[in-house]
């Protein structure tokens, strides 16, 4: 469990990190 736990926070983190754009505007307008 804590392997998939693993291996699915660093996918997380990878398209986190692609999408690094658009996730940051979104997170922005949900912080003003």
């Amino acid at each position: 469990v804590k392997y998939l736990e693993f291996i699915s926070e660093v996918i997380i983190k990878v398209i986190a990190e692609k999408h690094a754009a658009d996730f940051g505007a979104d997170s922005q307008a949900a912080m003003k």
